[in-house]
């Protein structure tokens, strides 16, 4: 019995480090590939999000607009208007897991 405690101790402990350290990694993902543009709060109110015509994604509104996966598709591919490059493409830079934490990371910009 004593072990079997500890083993679900343990477990729950890999468990908590694992998702504290995905939360960590996308806010340093995010800090590395996307401030520049969308800023540290999402509003996009940077130099380079105004040149670029960034969404704030703190409106609720904007967030509507986009499904889970349309914005894993943007991180991927990127955003072109015309031959412009407007956001740069990811492809396979991040892993599906890392896309779908920078989404929840996103998500939870929305005021």
């Amino acid at each position: 019995m004593k072990l079997k405690f500890h083993s679900l101790l343990l477990l729950a402990s890999v468990a908590l480090y694992c998702s504290t350290a995905s939360a960590t990694d996308v806010a340093e993902i995010w800090a590395k590939n996307c401030v520049l543009c969308h800023g540290k709060d999402g509003a996009g109110n940077t130099v380079n999000g105004k040149k670029n015509k960034v969404r704030d994604y703190r409106d609720p509104k904007v967030q509507a607009e986009f499904s889970d996966q349309k914005m894993i598709e943007t991180i991927t591919n990127g955003v072109y208007a015309g031959k412009k490059e407007r956001m740069e493409a990811f492809g396979d830079q991040f892993t599906p897991e890392e896309k779908q934490a920078l989404v929840a990371y996103i998500r939870k910009f929305k005021k």
